[in-house]
């Protein structure tokens, strides 16, 4: 009862102790993940890069008194990254370097003006005398129109077969131009974060796999891993440790290790589990080890079982209360999550409709006034509508007549080239012989195969369209002119990508989109230049760092947030088309914290009035037992003490408790008589036998019930020999006990008569079982007399098993003769054998407890079992050989899965060998 009103208050308080250690355990999860996801991007080359260099750009522009020698140290030596820094004046003259002897120095000084001119003239000039140059130093592709379209990013590129990078920036009074020669290496990058707020987390390793490094902690990790990853997750325990592992989308896998974390739910979980398994154990072991009373009435006893049956269901119900709330939550933020990630990839695939609209305003715009083309017009409306686009117009050959950019590079070239021919072909067959074609014929191939991704612009004009050149992503309008436009056959119109980005963003901008009741804030980044497109009204830097995340693991990211104490779940997702662009979508989760304070004033009122209802139950319960179990509580009591003589009063009436009270009256009688004899019996068991010089002689009985059926007893005759018998009665009852007394006063008064013969006394108590014994009651026994001046052994067994005799050969020997048991109709002629133990030789007398035992598969000892143990006891000390021998039947008892069903009886005799006389 105590256990189960325990038990009740434990479910419950294990319930909410667990429910919150639950959410600690969910937050500081969702925290290492986090963190680990964090270091992927913290890792990243190109972001690392980013976030370091173009900072840099902007710190050196707008200070008078930087020392660019040391910022160049200290970068090589923190982050590993070689820089070659290239200050210059606002008349764009090269001030400073560093090192002071950076290389390219003359590149870089001719360079940088032509970066800031206006000019196109002077533009294609610098594009003629700088364009080898530049891809000589920059890499293959790079020519000086590439780098001016990038201000402010980071270039990347190969130079003499290794990666480097460049930016540049033109400000107000000074400008800079960056070359980075080499990128990082990963573990170096790692090495430069901070970790100092994890470790005082619990952090011990932070890095990247390696299946070359050798170290101890990457081997760890491998294993983890390996471990982990078995289990079809990302993070688990391995070593005593929690690991946790995030890869990005090149299959880079870094990972993090912490300490096995606790709070104060966890160690609280622990100290009620102590309290369960030790305290209530202990509880009861001092109540019934030393008689503890507890003043507490039979009805007050009943109204505890009560309340014990009521709180396990309650605790239950309270478990299920509190399961229930998790459940809510994670169906609620997995809805949540849906309806974020369903909004976000709307959003990014309306950009294709976005893109669409643009298409049809620049069909609108590139139309003919009056069936007349006038293309200046037609530029200006464009770049109106379009700021940043590039313009320009085509002849029949394909050739370039004008434009309203300087130059595009020589891949650009050939390749608009090629487009615009391959839709002349198609689009404008008659004035495909208007102009001689000067292109390659190879490029054009390869333009309209349909597996590189021009073909849609040469099978679908005038529609808006994305194509890649040199790893570079463009949006490109071609427009096929009649002949009626004149000298221009097509119309190239290249839009810049993020501006166009921009311009739709802008249609969504402060936007609330609602789903499925839950309303979302959109917010949009720029991760590679570090700028936000719609910005968040706070949190940047979380935001700007989950952003980073996804752009780099290339996965949805669902993280919790915490903006002027309200809490905020953040979708973020990057746009695999687009990666100038990350999208994020914000919800506020007061209804859900809303809900969950409702279900949890649910919980706490259902409890209060519960324990109202039970109390009242309670107080009607025993106002209607207190009378009838008051008396019973006394016999209890009565009971308890074990004064079996007491009687307590029948109530009148017909029912149960009328019942009760009689069969409790008799119950007491019951006992009284079964401790009546029990006493006696308890008091004429032998206990210590009869000893005798050279000889050892030991008994032990074990009854299975209260009283004991088995009769052992051992008497010294007056001529000093030794009167044994064994006894086997069956049943276990009162009647039993007084048998074997009786027994043992006539085994007791005729061993003082002198007698010589146990057959006599076999005969004796025969004749008194027959004429007292109880119908079906039946005697098997071994009576024996011992003659230690001759060593002999005067042997009787009626209906018994016979003695074991162990020789001096190593040979075994049962040793009796056939009998029926006494009470049985057929009788014969009672014999006796006699017999001589010679030192070390032993007599072993055992009741049929140890030999009918039978298991499941109806196997027994048997015979040879017994012969088999007393065998192997034998080298024990004589007075232990008969324990011993039981404990190879109670080994036997465990091995087959069986309980003995009967009182089972052991007495030997042992003959000592003589003490060996030492040598002189």
């Amino acid at each position: 009862m105590i256990i189960s009103v325990f038990f009740g208050l434990y479910n419950t308080l294990h319930s909410w102790l667990k429910m919150h250690y639950q959410e600690w355990r969910t937050q500081l999860t969702e925290h290492r993940i986090a963190a680990t996801e964090n270091l992927a991007a913290d890792a990243d080359q190109q972001l690392f890069i980013t976030s370091k260099v173009l900072p840099l750009l902007k710190y050196i522009c707008e200070n008078q008194n930087v020392d660019l020698a040391k910022t160049q140290k200290y970068y090589l030596e923190k982050y590993d990254l070689d820089l070659s820094i290239y200050l210059f004046d606002n008349n764009g003259k090269l001030e400073q370097t560093a090192p002071k002897n950076a290389p390219n120095q003359w590149l870089m000084r001719n360079l940088f003006p032509y970066l800031i001119e206006k000019d196109l003239k002077k533009i294609e000039t610098g594009c003629q005398q700088l364009d080898k140059k530049i891809e000589f130093t920059f890499g293959y592709g790079k020519n000086l129109i590439s780098l001016r379209e990038k201000p402010e990013t980071i270039i990347n590129s190969v130079s003499g077969g290794q990666e480097c990078f460049f930016a540049w920036s033109a400000r107000k009074n000074k400008s800079i131009l960056i070359f980075g020669q080499r990128l990082p290496n990963s573990e170096k990058i790692i090495n430069s974060l901070d970790f100092s707020q994890h470790k005082n987390n619990g952090l011990l390793f932070a890095g990247k796999l390696s299946n070359r490094a050798d170290n101890e902690q990457n081997k760890t990790a491998l294993s983890a891993n390996k471990s982990i990853s078995d289990t079809s997750s990302n993070n688990g325990l391995f070593n005593n440790q929690e690991w946790y592992f995030s890869s990005d989308k090149n299959g880079e896998i870094y990972y993090m290790s912490y300490k096995t974390a606790t709070n104060i739910y966890s160690r609280s979980i622990l100290f009620l589990k102590f309290i369960f398994l030790i305290i209530i154990p202990l509880l009861f072991i001092i109540l019934f080890r030393f008689s503890i009373n507890i003043d507490l009435s039979l009805k007050q006893m009943v109204i505890l079982i009560f309340l014990a049956s009521s709180m396990i269901p309650i605790g239950n119900l309270s478990s299920e209360s509190f399961e229930n709330i998790e459940t809510y939550t994670e169906i609620y933020q997995n809805e949540l999550k849906s309806s974020m990630e369903e909004i976000i990839n709307s959003t990014i695939q309306n950009f294709e409709n976005y893109l669409l609209l643009c298409s049809d305003k620049l069909k609108k715009l590139t139309e003919p006034k009056n069936g007349i083309y006038d293309f200046s017009e037609i530029e200006k409306s464009i770049l109106k509508e379009f700021p940043d686009s590039k313009f320009a117009l085509r002849n029949a050959a394909s050739d370039i007549i004008y434009s309203n950019y300087p130059q595009y590079s020589s891949g650009q070239k050939t390749l608009y080239k090629a487009v615009g021919r391959i839709c002349i072909k198609k689009y404008l067959p008659d004035r495909v012989d208007e102009l001689p074609y000067t292109g390659n014929e190879v490029i054009e191939q390869l333009v309209s195969r349909e597996d590189i991704g021009f073909s849609n612009i040469c099978n679908k004009p005038n529609q808006l369209q994305f194509i890649y050149n040199s790893g570079t992503k463009m949006l490109l309008f071609v427009k096929p002119l009649p002949k009626e436009a004149g000298v221009p056959a097509i119309m190239n119109i290249d839009l810049n990508i993020q501006n166009t980005m921009n311009q739709y963003i802008k249609t969504i901008d402060k936007r609330t989109l609602t789903t499925n009741q839950h309303q979302i804030k959109l917010i949009a980044l720029n991760p590679m230049g570090f700028k936000w497109i719609i910005p968040p009204d706070s949190n940047k830097e979380q935001l700007l760092k989950q952003s980073k995340v996804a752009l780099v693991i290339g996965k949805p990211v669902f993280r919790k947030l915490r903006k002027n104490g309200e809490n905020l779940y953040a979708m973020t997702i990057s746009n695999s088309e687009i990666k100038e662009v990350c999208y994020t979508g914000l919800a506020s989760i007061e209804s859900l914290e809303r809900e969950i304070s409702r279900k949890k004033a649910v919980i706490c009122i259902c409890a209060i009035i519960s324990i109202i209802l039970f109390t009242a139950i309670t107080i009607w319960i025993m106002s209607q037992l207190i009378r009838p179990l008051s008396d019973l509580e006394t016999g209890i009591i009565a009971l308890e003490k074990r004064s079996y003589e007491t009687k307590i009063a029948v109530p009148k009436g017909k029912d149960e408790f009328v019942q009760l009270f009689k069969e409790f009256n008799y119950m007491m009688g019951e006992n009284y008589d079964m401790q009546m004899a029990k006493n006696v019996q308890e008091g004429i068991i032998t206990t210590a036998f009869p000893q005798t010089e050279n000889y050892t002689i030991s008994g032990i009985t074990f009854p299975i019930d209260k009283l004991n059926g088995n009769c052992l007893t051992s008497f010294k005759m007056p001529d000093g020999k030794i009167l044994f018998l064994i006894g086997n009665i069956t049943g276990s009852s009162i009647g039993s006990a007084l048998m074997m007394a009786f027994i043992r006063s006539i085994t007791f008064h005729w061993s003082q008569k002198n007698q010589n013969s146990p057959v006599e006394l076999v005969e004796a108590i025969e004749q008194m079982f027959n004429k007292n014994r109880m119908e079906k009651m039946s005697i098997g026994l071994v009576c024996g007399i011992l003659d230690s001046e001759s060593n002999k052994i005067t042997i009787v067994t009626k209906g018994h098993i016979y003695p074991l005799f162990l020789r001096q050969n190593n040979t075994s020997e049962w040793l009796g003769q056939p009998s029926f048991p006494m009470g049985t109709s057929r009788q014969k002629k009672i014999n006796q054998l006699e017999t001589e133990l010679s030192p070390g030789e032993r007599m072993l007398c055992l009741t049929k407890g140890m030999i009918e035992i039978e298991s499941d598969k109806n196997i027994t000892p048997g015979y040879d079992s017994i012969e088999k143990w007393a065998e192997q006891t034998a080298s024990c000390q004589e007075q232990d050989w008969i324990s011993s021998i039981k404990n190879k039947f109670d080994e036997w008892c465990s091995l087959n899965n069986v309980k003995p069903t009967d009182d089972i009886t052991l007495f030997s005799i042992i003959c000592n060998k003589a003490k060996e006389k030492s040598e002189a």
